[in-house]
C-alpha cells in the first residue's frame, strides 16, 4: 500500500513574510491573467512567482520556468523561505464558505513515494493529457522542486484523527488570511513520535487521486529522468516522493462538484445530431424558464440533479426552456458495460456524455472538440448558463456531481473517467510549504 513520508518542508519565513496570506495561490490551472496581475500585486514574494510566472519575469535567455527557478533561488538566499531542520508533516485547517455555511476541510501535507499508477497503491480515476505535463515537468527541472501540492484521499480516519487532534491542541497554529472567503490555519508536526503515529495510521491504505492526476505523472517522469542521469539513486532520495496533501475521504469538508460542459460553435448539422443522440437514448423532460435570470435556471438546474436517474441537465436546446434528461430504460448502459465499462462508471454525467452525445454527434474526443473551440468547462452553473445566454455558447450540460461511493469503486477497478469529471472545491493552496527535491528527503 502508499507509503506516506515526513519531509523537510521549505517554508516562508515568518520574519521576512509576516502575512503568510498575501503569499498564498490557487494552483496554476485556475489562475486567469487577472488573478495573476492581483497576486503579483498583493505581495512581492507572492508563491505565485513560481506557481504560473509572467512571461516578463524572464531576463535574456530565460523562459519563464528559470525565472521562476531565480525567484527561489534569490528567496532562498535572502532567506524569504528557509527549509525545516527535521522531517514533519503540514497539518492545515482549510476554511472556505458554500452555499453560505462555513466549512473546514482537514488537509495533510506529507511526501508520498511514486509508484506506476497501476500498482493499486495510489489509484487514479481521471484521464490525463500531454500539455500539462510538459509544462509542469519544465517547472519542476528548472526549479527541483515541489511548488505545489496533489490532493490524495485516504479511506480510515479511524487513526489519523486523533493524533491529528492532539497536534493541532500542543502548539498555535500559524493563521493566513488571503483576503477572500478561505482562511487557514496551519501546524507543522515534527515530534517523532507524533510523526511515528501518523505514519503508521497511514500504513497500509490506498490512496486516491483527487486533484493533481498531471502532476503525479509528471513527478514520475521527473524521478526517472533524475534517476537516469545519477551516477548513484538511492532509497531516500527526494525526487522518489512527491508532496500531497492528505485529506479523509469522510471529511465533512470534502466537497467534489461537478464541472459543466459547454458547446459553441457548431453548425447546424452539428446541433441537429446533438439532438438526435439526446432523443436515442434519454427521456426529456422541459421546464418553462422564460422570466427566470440565469441563477434561478441555474439552482433550478442543480436542485433537479439531487435525483439520483437525472444524467444532466441542459440549458439552449429550445429558447428559455431547461431540459431534464433521464437514460431511455437500459439500453444505453448496456452499451456501454458492453464496452468493458462497470455500471458505476456508465451511470456518471461525464462518461455519458462523452460516450453518448458528444463522439457520436461530432465524431471527436472532447479534447479535439477543445482544440476547435468547440467545447470548455465552467464550475459554475449559473456562468454555464448565462453563458449561453449572451450567445457566447450555444448549450451547456449541467451534469451530477460524482458521488464519492462511485469515486472509490471506478477507481478501484482502474478505471479512467473523462478529464474534469470531478471538481474538488476548493483548490488546495499554493505556498503553505514547498517540497525541494534535491539529494534526500
Amino acid at each position: 500500500m502508499a507509503d506516506v513520508r515526513p519531509f523537510r518542508g521549505l517554508r516562508y519565513n515568518p520574519a521576512r513574510v509576516s502575512d503568510l496570506g498575501a503569499a498564498l495561490c490557487p494552483p496554476f490551472d485556475v489562475i486567469s491573467g487577472e488573478e495573476q496581475a492581483r497576486l503579483y500585486s498583493a505581495s512581492e514574494r507572492n508563491a505565485v512567482r513560481l506557481e504560473l510566472t509572467r512571461t516578463e519575469d524572464a531576463v535574456a535567455g530565460e523562459d519563464r520556468y528559470a525565472a521562476a527557478a531565480r525567484w527561489l533561488t534569490q528567496w532562498r538566499k535572502n532567506e524569504v523561505v528557509t527549509r525545516d531542520e527535521r522531517p514533519g508533516f503540514y497539518l492545515v485547517a482549510h476554511e472556505f464558505e458554500q452555499d453560505g455555511e462555513r466549512l473546514t476541510r482537514t488537509e495533510l501535507f506529507g511526501a508520498v513515494r511514486l509508484e506506476p499508477l497501476d500498482s493499486g497503491s495510489i489509484r487514479p480515476h481521471e484521464v490525463t493529457r500531454a500539455g500539462h505535463k510538459e509544462e509542469r515537468l519544465r517547472l519542476m527541472q528548472a526549479t527541483e522542486a515541489n511548488i505545489s501540492p496533489i490532493m490524495l484521499l485516504y479511506g480510515d480516519d479511524g487513526g489519523v484523527a486523533q493524533p491529528l487532534a492532539e497536534a493541532a491542541a500542543a502548539v498555535e497554529p500559524i493563521e493566513a488570511d488571503p483576503g477572500s472567503a478561505e482562511r487557514f490555519r496551519v501546524w507543522p508536526i515534527d515530534e517523532p513520535s507524533m510523526v511515528r503515529r501518523l505514519q503508521e495510521a497511514l500504513a497500509g491504505q490506498p490512496l486516491y487521486i483527487a486533484d493533481g492526476h498531471h502532476r503525479f505523472e509528471t513527478a514520475i517522469n521527473y524521478r526517472d529522468l533524475r534517476a537516469a542521469e545519477a551516477a548513484t539513486w538511492g532509497e531516500e532520495q527526494a525526487a522518489n516522493y512527491v508532496m500531497a496533501a492528505l485529506i479523509s475521504s469522510s471529511d465533512p469538508g470534502l466537497l467534489c462538484l461537478p464541472y459543466h460542459r459547454l458547446l459553441k460553435g457548431l453548425d447546424d448539422e452539428a446541433l441537429a445530431g446533438v439532438r438526435r443522440r439526446l432523443d436515442d437514448d434519454f427521456m426529456e423532460v422541459r421546464y418553462n424558464s422564460t422570466r427566470a435570470p440565469a441563477i434561478q435556471v441555474a439552482e433550478e438546474a442543480l436542485a433537479s440533479l439531487r435525483s439520483p436517474d437525472v444524467v444532466f441537465e441542459v440549458w439552449g436546446l429550445e429558447p428559455r426552456m431547461r431540459s431534464s434528461f433521464r437514460l431511455r430504460g437500459s439500453r444505453p448502459l448496456d452499451s456501454l458495460t458492453s464496452a468493458g465499462h462497470s455500471a458505476a462508471w456508465a451511470s456518471l454525467g461525464p462518461a455519458v456524455f462523452r460516450e453518448l452525445v458528444l463522439k457520436p454527434a461530432l465524431g471527436m474526443e472532447e479534447e479535439e472538440a477543445e482544440r476547435k473551440g468547440l467545447f470548455s468547462f465552467s464550475t459554475d452553473a449559473t456562468d454555464a448558463v448565462h453563458r449561453v445566454n449572451t450567445g457566447e455558447c450555444q448549450l451547456a450540460f449541467l451534469p451530477r456531481p460524482v458521488p464519492m461511493t462511485a469515486f472509490k469503486e471506478v477507481s478501484d477497478r482502474g478505471e479512467r473517467l473523462p478529464p474534469k469529471s470531478t471538481y474538488f472545491h476548493p483548490k488546495l493552496a499554493t505556498g503553505i510549504v514547498f517540497n525541494p527535491l534535491q539529494g534526500k528527503r
